[in-house]
């Protein structure tokens, strides 16, 4: 499979802001926020991934995507969303939408014990060159989700909420 990228344009718009949150927690608040589209046109002379019959098609991908961090003195809170939705000029059917969001949170707990945890969704496809996918009528759409929980000890494992 050969798939090349002949046009490419991205286009982002970052924000931070830092606030004294005297009323809260008496510390520093950082925020920042990124926002971002990327479009690409792709030319692809196999998309069904096959050996014999090979279908040319160009693909046209505009991937959005928003993320937003608040960083306290202890803590450090992320969330994030985004797509990729592609177009095909010529096989409508192999069209397809998959997006995502999610968060984590980190906190400090005392100076050297950091919890974490978070959780992303997702609604993604199945590639064409996945042996699981290959001459289906139309791409296998399918739904994801995992969370994750922990805990790090160690040298400056309270300060690690701060890390970006």
């Amino acid at each position: 499979m050969i798939a090349t990228s002949i046009l490419v344009a991205q286009a982002g718009l970052a924000h931070s802001q830092q606030t004294d949150d005297v009323a809260a927690t008496d510390s520093t608040a950082n925020q920042t926020t990124e926002i971002g589209i990327s479009v690409s046109e792709i030319y692809d002379d196999n998309i069904f991934a096959t050996r014999n019959s090979k279908e040319a098609d160009f693909i046209t991908l505009i991937s959005p995507f928003l993320t937003a961090e608040n960083r306290g003195e202890d803590a450090t809170f992320r969330l994030d969303a985004g797509a990729s939705l592609g177009w095909y000029e010529s096989n409508e059917t192999e069209d397809y939408r998959d997006y995502w969001g999610g968060m984590e949170l980190r906190s400090a707990v005392g100076s050297a014990l950091e919890l974490f945890g978070g959780g992303r969704i997702s609604r993604l496809h199945e590639d064409r060159s996945s042996p699981d996918d290959t001459l289906g009528p139309e791409p296998t759409e399918y739904d994801h989700g995992e969370a994750f929980l922990g805990a790090q000890l160690g040298a400056g494992g309270g300060r690690g909420a701060r890390r970006p």
